[in-house]
């Protein structure tokens, strides 16, 4: 029997190994993918907005986002390997990914800061519950969101900040 725990133990950790390279693959490919579709930060549009002095350089994005990718990815593969213990923070996690997808095509897109904003804070307090809901019993979530969540803060600012200096 001892063999055949060690059997079903490597399994298991295959299991995760292969599920969390699956979400966070799923997530930086989506994410490219949304960013490229969307024109994010290359449109004529986008390069004629008056900027915030506090808004980072374009070249900023595209690392910062690989790497909360890679997280969300890290915390979608625990939440589906654990789905069975509660499906609502699996659920509202999909709504989350969603919603931040969503977000390049309305303001790069669609060119709707507005509209944008909104979305943008219906995807922080998605983040936000997800987090609190995680956190007594699924506490490695909340961890690996928590950047995630203090990037979309600074992008909503930003995201405000854009739509109040380019108020036509």
């Amino acid at each position: 029997t001892q063999q055949k725990d060690d059997i079903m133990a490597g399994f298991f950790q295959s299991r995760v190994i292969i599920t969390t390279l699956v979400w966070v693959i799923a997530c930086l490919v989506l994410g490219a993918l949304a960013g490229a579709l969307s024109n994010s930060g290359d449109t004529l549009w986008y390069q004629s907005l008056n900027r915030p002095a506090f808004a980072p350089p374009s070249w900023v994005f595209g690392p910062v986002w690989t790497l909360l990718y890679a997280m969300i990815g890290c915390a979608g593969s625990y939440l589906w390997l654990h789905r069975d213990q509660n499906s609502l923070l699996l659920t509202l996690f999909i709504v989350q990914l969603v919603l931040n997808y969503a977000w390049s095509f309305i303001f790069f897109r669609a060119h709707a800061m507005g509209f944008a904003i909104i979305e943008i804070l219906l995807l922080l307090v998605t983040i936000i519950s997800i987090m609190v809901l995680a956190f007594s019993h699924h506490r490695i979530v909340t961890w690996l969101l928590l950047p995630y969540a203090c990037w979309v803060s600074f992008a909503t600012v930003l995201n405000i900040a854009f739509w109040l200096t380019n108020l036509a």
